[in-house]
C-alpha cells in the first residue's frame, strides 16, 4: 500500500538530489494508494518537480506480478517512518534478490544488515536516502553482492522449512 507511512514523501523527496547526479535512474513504486490526500499530494510532487520521467506507478499487483516488478528492478527502498513488525515486502524483496535500503525500525533491524545486504537510512533524512540510493546505483559489484547476500540471508533464516522448524522449536518447549 502506498502512503506517507510507508515512505512514499520521503522516496519522493529523494528523487530529485538523485536525479542531479544520475538521470538514468527509474523510481517504481508499486500499489494501490491507501488514500486519496496521499495520492495527491504524491502526484502534485511529482508534477511541480518535472519527476514524471523518472517515476512509474505500477498500480496494485498479485502474488504473481509482484514477482515481475522486483525482478525488475536494481533496488528495494522502504523508508518508512511507521513502526512495523515484520514487512512482508522486505522478506520478498530479499527472497528475490535485491539490496534493501530501509529506516531501522521493527523487524528490520533483523532483516537488513548494515552494509551486508543494505543498507539503514535515519528516518525522514531526506539527504540520507539519496546518497544511499546513490552508492549502490553507482557500483554494480556492491549492487550485485548486496543482492546476493540478501538471497543468501532470505535462505538462510526465512523459508517456510525454516519458519516451520522454528515453529517447531517453540511448541515442543511447552
Amino acid at each position: 500500500t502506498l502512503k506517507n507511512e510507508k515512505g512514499i514523501k520521503n522516496l519522493l523527496k529523494s528523487i530529485p538530489l538523485v536525479i542531479k547526479k544520475r538521470t538514468d535512474i527509474q523510481f517504481n513504486f508499486a500499489g494501490g494508494w491507501a488514500n486519496e490526500k496521499d495520492k495527491k499530494d504524491a502526484l502534485n510532487y511529482i508534477n511541480n518537480n518535472n519527476l514524471l520521467d523518472y517515476t512509474n506507478f505500477v498500480g496494485p499487483v498479485d502474488k504473481y506480478s509482484k514477482w515481475n516488478v522486483y525482478n525488475s528492478c536494481d533496488i528495494f527502498v522502504f523508508p518508512g517512518t511507521q513502526q512495523e513488525g515484520q514487512p512482508l515486502v522486505v522478506l520478498e524483496a530479499m527472497a528475490a534478490g535485491l539490496p534493501i535500503i530501509c529506516t531501522e525500525r521493527g523487524c528490520l533491524i533483523e532483516n537488513v544488515i548494515d552494509g551486508y545486504n543494505g543498507y539503514f537510512v535515519e528516518k525522514n533524512n531526506i539527504k540520507d536516502l539519496a546518497e544511499k540510493i546513490l552508492i549502490i546505483a553507482d557500483d554494480k559489484n556492491l549492487r550485485l553482492t548486496m543482492g546476493a547476500n540478501s538471497l543468501i540471508k532470505f535462505q538462510k533464516e526465512y523459508t517456510i522449512d525454516k519458519h516451520i522448524n522454528k515453529m517447531i522449536k517453540v511448541l515442543s518447549t511447552l
